[in-house]
């Protein structure tokens, strides 16, 4: 994909944690119809270039002090 130079494109990664409480069944709800608007806005405004996960392939290694090793996905 080409980019023309005076039109900025932005990635915004969205983590979701894993374990410890998530929200509720009704929250959650919440959280993706204010989601799914968002994404419509963009997708109708011509400013959505694309809406894709990452695998969940990647290991975080740590090991003495602290010291980690993070092996993908990356962005």
């Amino acid at each position: 994909m080409t980019t023309p130079s005076n039109e900025s494109h932005f990635l915004l990664l969205l983590r979701q944690p894993q374990g410890g409480p998530g929200p509720t069944t009704e929250e959650l709800r919440h959280i993706m119809s204010r989601f799914s608007e968002w994404m419509k806005r963009l997708t109708d405004k011509g400013a959505l270039v694309s809406n894709n996960g990452l695998e969940n392939t990647g290991r975080i290694l740590r090991g003495p002090g602290g010291a980690s090793v993070t092996d993908g996905p990356f962005s």
